[in-house]
């Protein structure tokens, strides 16, 4: 199995270059699009001297720890929600816990909406009611670090968010 994995990649290289120069199209992923979002200083180039967008290296780790500092609040908030999904859920059954809410943790005793003995799946409601929240809530978040960070090349921006999701 494996040398087939292998003899397939070789083979496979080899038809990619084959294609590429059939298609005059050899050297172009090397070539990356400048994101028309994309906002820096204009200034000429070290390298061919022709003018280019620069955003400083002081001004991203700016925006870097920035990014970090206000990511905090937002990874609190989600780690608060899936505290209270595992209350309402009934996971957490110690009441010594600091981590225990006895208003939350009431509605999965049995006989209660939440308990595994509903019969009409409620059981289900703060899984889904998470699942639902985390979405939202990374959506929302990646929509907001996509504004405050700034990407030049579309490559580097969808590594980034990537990364962020």
């Amino acid at each position: 199995m494996a040398f087939w994995a292998i003899s397939f990649l070789t083979v496979w290289k080899r038809k990619e270059s084959e294609y590429s120069f059939l298609w005059r199209t050899h050297g172009l992923e090397n070539s990356e699009l400048l994101r028309p979002e994309f906002s820096g200083e204009v200034r000429p180039s070290p390298i061919t001297g022709k003018p280019e967008k620069y955003f400083p290296r002081w001004k991203r780790w700016l925006r870097y720890g920035l990014s970090f500092v206000l990511t905090l609040p937002v990874l609190l908030l989600a780690v608060g929600a899936m505290l209270c999904s595992l209350n309402f859920n009934g996971y957490i059954k110690d009441k010594e816990s600091p981590v225990y809410i006895a208003a939350f943790a009431h509605f999965a005793e049995p006989g209660h909406i939440f308990a595994a003995d509903n019969k009409y799946y409620g059981y289900l409601i703060p899984t889904i009611g998470h699942s639902v929240v985390i979405n939202i809530l990374n959506q929302l978040y990646v929509l907001w670090q996509t504004f405050v960070l700034i990407w030049k090349i579309t490559g580097q921006r969808e590594t980034g968010i990537t990364l962020l999701s």
